[in-house]
């Protein structure tokens, strides 16, 4: 699927289901995401400017769980298990079942930046209630990265609600990775879907650093 586009558009990358990687996902399955809505009003779909930066987002799942690593490091030297850990696989179907999308989202649809500072610290001060309600005493850049996902779910309502109809954020496995959440009612043009084949570029670079095997 082709379009023309402008130059001025934001040019983004999606990895989703099949059969359409760009549909709203079901309501069964919001609620849970970084910025998805708490209270199920709105849906969001999740998207990078980099290409591997979709594969970075969705592989991270797959890489060896801490309690994993933390075992083999314990391990007496020369035990016959502390050995080279061996790769996670990423399962038979997960390409199968899956189609990456490369969208434009227009310019002058609003955007809440988290990156930058000017508008971080508009949010400070606007959402200062919310923030304090879930224990904050101060919020900068780090509680935007945060692992706690009341902070970033409250930011996305407050958007939704100030008629934002995206947020741009930095991924937490890079700043040099960014990430958008369209929040639903947004506009974007779907430019290409394509599957995604096992000798991806992008997919091999990021399975080889999170140390996946391909099947």
């Amino acid at each position: 699927m082709e379009s023309v586009h402008a130059a001025q558009d934001h040019i983004l990358y999606r990895i989703g289901r099949q059969p359409d990687p760009l549909a709203w996902p079901p309501w069964q399955f919001t609620g849970d995401g970084r910025f998805d809505d708490p209270a199920r009003v709105f849906r969001v779909l999740y998207a990078s400017e980099q290409r591997s930066g979709c594969f970075t987002e969705v592989l991270a799942a797959y890489r060896p769980h801490l309690a994993l690593l933390a075992r083999m490091q314990a391990l007496p030297e020369g035990d016959a298990e502390n050995q080279t850990l061996e790769p996670a696989t990423l399962p038979d179907d997960w390409r199968a079942k899956r189609l990456i999308a490369t969208l434009a989202a227009p310019p002058a649809q609003g955007a809440l930046d988290l990156r930058d500072r000017v508008t971080r610290e508009q949010l400070r001060t606007a959402m200062a209630p919310q923030f304090a309600a879930l224990g904050l005493t101060d919020f900068d850049h780090g509680d935007t990265l945060s692992r706690d996902r009341r902070i970033t779910q409250v930011i996305a309502r407050w958007a939704y609600e100030a008629g934002y109809q995206a947020i741009i954020y930095t991924s937490r496995h890079g700043h040099e990775l960014t990430c958008w959440a369209l929040l639903e009612g947004s506009q974007f043009t779907p430019l290409h879907i394509a599957p995604i084949t096992k000798d991806d570029p992008d997919l091999l670079s990021v399975a080889a650093e999170f140390r996946i095997r391909i099947t």
